[in-house]
Formats: C-alpha cells, sequence, structure tokens
C-alpha cells in the first residue's frame, strides 16, 4: 500500500446507523502528521523506530462546498503542512463556489497536486431541471 487518503469521515448522525458510537482518536490532519513522522522518520510517535519506514504517499480530503466558507482553504493549508501530498475535494457542481475556492487557496500560495471531484452525467428531471439537494456539505443533483 502506496497511496493512502486520510479522511476524517462524515458524522456517524449523517448514515444510517445514527446510534453507531463517534470515534475521534485521531482526525485527518493529526493523521497525516503521523503518517509522515513514521515515513519521513522511521519511527511510531512513541519514538520507537520502525524496521522499514512506509513509502507512503499522502493524500487528503477537502469539500469546498461545506460552511464555512472562508474556512476551507485554511483547514487545507493544515493538511498539506500536516503532509498532504494529494488533495481530492467532494464532486463539484458549484463552479463559482469552487473558482472562489481556489482563488483562495492560490492567494494562501499552497501547492499539492488538486483533484477536483467531478461528474460528467447529471441527473435532470422530467421538466429538464437540474434539482438541488443537500447532504453532508455536499451539493449535488437529485
Amino acid at each position: 500500500m502506496r497511496n493512502v487518503l486520510c479522511i476524517t469521515g462524515d458524522d456517524v448522525t449523517a448514515g444510517d446507523q445514527p446510534q453507531a458510537k463517534r470515534v475521534f482518536d485521531l482526525d485527518s490532519i493529526q493523521l497525516l502528521h503521523t503518517a509522515r513522522i513514521m515515513r519521513d522518520h522511521g519511527v511510531y510517535l512513541s519514538g520507537r523506530k520502525l524496521t522499514v519506514p512506509p513509502p507512503l504517499f499522502l493524500g487528503a480530503a477537502e469539500n469546498p462546498f461545506a460552511p464555512p466558507f472562508d474556512w476551507r482553504a485554511q483547514r487545507l493549508a493544515k493538511k498539506i503542512a500536516a503532509g498532504a501530498e494529494f488533495i481530492q475535494t467532494q464532486y463539484c457542481f458549484d463552479m463559482p463556489r469552487f473558482r472562489t475556492f481556489m482563488q483562495q487557496v492560490r492567494d494562501l500560495g499552497l501547492r499539492s497536486v488538486l483533484h477536483s471531484g467531478r461528474r460528467r452525467a447529471v441527473a435532470v428531471s422530467r421538466r429538464g431541471r437540474v434539482h438541488a439537494h443537500q447532504s453532508a456539505g455536499r451539493l449535488h443533483p437529485r
């Protein structure tokens, strides 16, 4: 395993088992930091040496479409500082919002490989309109 996407994940209440226990031992930024220490320094956080440091290509996800919008580029900066070498965004249906996010990323001088989530096909109603539906911080057609 070389490519690792480090994510915190959605709150369990957004899923089909809302009674599940929330577990937050590490968020995505802490997980990136931990994996980078193991890869770059060949040690666990405890300081114990690894026999072979893992050759990881570390990534993170970012959601430019979840409020607070102005905070998203700054959170991305933290993920890159923690070790993210590639970024995957949520599916992108709101291009004006995505352009604003990317301008904020450029203004911060962030450098990373960014893959924006896109789909070619869009669900259209019988009347020919795309319906927006909000779900766990994503704007997508319905």
